[in-house]
């Protein structure tokens, strides 16, 4: 991957999470600083964290993530003097748009990085970004803003500090966003839909995915019938996993009625409906430790089904704590 090729690739991607963020209210980065970190990070997107992993950013895989991890080795400075090599675990993604999705999440999301959100100047934002705790190397804001400035990275922020649309690094006709789709790039939907709308506007993403649907043969077939009894079985049976894929695979095959139905069926069977007892955080992490919830994010949604969001926030902070 060269540089042009990079920066069609990431520019897009990072102006629709930012104007998207932007306009829903909920904090935003500026695109150049994202770019910029991915650059840098990357190697315009040469290393292995990119083509291996999907990965712009060399963000940390610590306890608390619960996706796919790609193990590397990285240079870290903990004295400001001197670089030690280590073997560390990072994020690793299915597509390159999890990846710019989960940084914006990371820096917008954390208090940590709270001075870099919704500020209007690279350098004020990459500097928060550091004193964060994002990263160890003494000279990385001077190498970041000097991947923004020898090449022009700010221009792509008008679409946060003007009125102006997202102006995508290059243009592209249909057939090559449709190849884009199925390659991966822009991810799956609704984020797809946002993204693509966001950067070429809604008939390029309905001229794109009928493309795909043309060339993927994805006319719409009617979904087969199956009783809620058998349904109610069959998922007793473990026949359809856990949620959150038991409700998606059902309602992909059968509709969403069909899944409630029996989903209701099981919980009368099972009778699902009796007050659980009780846990406290130390017996929830506990349990987590030993890996009886699983990974995130089921994890998350299954002990916050059963206990509650507060008691896995309490348990899940009792293990980050014990784990370092």
């Amino acid at each position: 991957m060269n540089k042009q090729e990079f920066l069609q690739l990431i520019v897009p991607l990072a102006q629709a999470e930012a104007k998207r963020r932007k306009d829903a209210g909920t904090g935003f980065v500026l695109p150049s600083v994202c770019i910029g970190q991915a650059a840098l990070e990357t190697g315009w997107g040469g290393s292995s964290l990119m083509t291996k992993a999907n990965a712009f950013f060399g963000i940390k895989a610590t306890a608390s993530w619960g996706g796919k991890v790609f193990s590397s080795k990285t240079q870290e400075c903990y004295d400001n003097v001197n670089y030690t090599t280590i073997t560390a675990a990072f994020r690793a993604y299915d597509t390159p748009a999890d990846s710019v999705k989960d940084y914006y999440d990371l820096i917008t999301g954390s208090a940590r990085y709270a001075a870099a959100v919704n500020v209007t100047d690279a350098r004020t934002a990459i500097t928060a970004i550091k004193e964060g705790g994002y990263a160890t190397s003494p000279t990385y804001v001077t190498n970041v803003m000097a991947v923004i400035d020898s090449n022009n990275l700010t221009q792509y922020d008008n679409v946060v500090t003007g009125n102006a649309e997202p102006q995508p690094a290059a243009g592209k006709s249909t057939e090559e966003l449709a190849d884009e789709i199925i390659n991966g790039v822009w991810g799956n939907n609704p984020e797809r839909r946002e993204n693509i709308t966001a950067q070429y506007g809604a008939e390029a993403y309905e001229a794109a995915q009928a493309i795909v649907n043309q060339r993927a043969g994805a006319t719409e077939p009617a979904k087969p019938s199956k009783s809620t009894e058998e349904l109610a079985q069959e998922i007793i049976n473990g026949v359809w996993g856990s949620n959150p894929e038991r409700r998606e695979n059902i309602t992909a095959k059968y509709g969403e009625a069909a899944y409630e139905a029996a989903q209701a069926r099981v919980n009368e069977i099972m009778g699902a409906g009796s007050t659980i007892k009780s846990k406290t955080a130390e017996e929830l992490a506990d349990e987590i430790i030993r890996g009886e919830w699983g990974s995130n994010p089921e994890r998350r949604e299954n002990i916050t089904a059963k206990y509650g969001a507060a008691a896995y926030k309490a348990a899940q902070a009792i293990v980050n704590k014990r784990m370092g």
